[in-house]
């Protein structure tokens, strides 16, 4: 469904997503593409369990820095399956996908840029309350506290806020068509609430699930049971971050894409 509105006397057509049928989508996808997850999943998940034994022997020696270290190897590892997994959504079985399992060319390389430069903007913006909220704890005054607090919450929900109107700029990267933040910004205009509802309803059944994982024990159980629950925890951030990919590219297909008239015939090879 789509509706015109004018705005400075130009008219645009803010093109209303459905919100059940991209979840629901979103959430098949891993089953209904096996074959692609299998491929292309097992080398950053398998990443990612050599990266939690090396950060549980850091932590066992108290080397800091220890969960910074899982932060790291997620996004550099899941760089290529999130690019892949994106042009799996777009495009389903009409899909050239590379070779390799695992490679990281120009648009890995935009596309691992773009998520730390993100992620950098939201620690530099945190950091401010940050400061307050110690500053208040260390001198044990109350209003200074509250006040830091404050400031992070505001800042958390700007931050939010902004995250979901620019979120077409991944999809964008990975399909070769990466126009800028303002593009990205004017693309999800009048679907601010859907898509913020597809993306957190897409992603929340492994995100329970991971919790669910975590609180069945301690963080680090000894012998076998440890290694099936770092094995649990893993698989369900694997599902998480299709998830996390999917649901706003399939989005991006729905509103800008389609649009265009490029649906599901978008140019794979484009920018590689």
């Amino acid at each position: 469904m789509a509706r015109n509105e004018q705005s400075d006397g130009s008219r645009f057509t803010v093109i209303r997503l459905p919100i059940l049928g991209i979840v629901l989508e979103t959430l098949a996808l891993p089953f209904k593409h096996l074959p692609e997850l299998a491929k292309y999943g097992w080398i950053p998940f398998g990443g990612l369990l050599a990266a939690r034994l090396i950060e549980w022997v850091l932590w066992h020696f108290s080397v800091p820095g220890a969960g910074t270290w899982m932060g790291v190897a997620h996004l550099v590892l899941f760089t290529p399956f999130s690019v892949i997994w994106t042009r799996v959504a777009i495009e389903g079985s009409e899909a050239k996908l590379p070779e390799r399992p695992f490679a990281f060319t120009r648009i890995e390389w935009q596309y691992l840029i773009a998520t730390f430069l993100m992620l950098l903007a939201v620690v530099v913006l945190l950091t401010p309350g940050m400061a307050v909220y110690r500053y208040g704890q260390r001198i044990f005054e109350s209003g200074i506290t509250f006040a830091g607090e404050m400031l992070i919450l505001l800042v958390g929900v700007a931050e939010l806020l902004a995250f979901v109107r620019i979120a077409f700029i991944f999809p964008a990267i990975a399909v070769g068509r990466y126009e800028g933040l303002v593009a990205a910004w004017r693309q999800t205009a009048g679907n601010f609430e859907p898509l913020l509802a597809i993306m957190a309803l897409s992603s929340a059944p492994y995100y329970l699930a991971l919790a669910a994982i975590r609180l069945g024990g301690g963080y680090y159980p000894a012998g076998l049971s440890a290694m099936m629950k770092a094995f649990g925890e893993l698989f369900a951030l694997t599902l998480a971050t299709t998830s996390n990919v999917a649901a706003p590219a399939l989005a991006y297909q729905a509103i800008v894409l389609a649009e265009s008239g490029s649906d599901r015939t978008v140019l794979a090879a484009k920018g590689r």
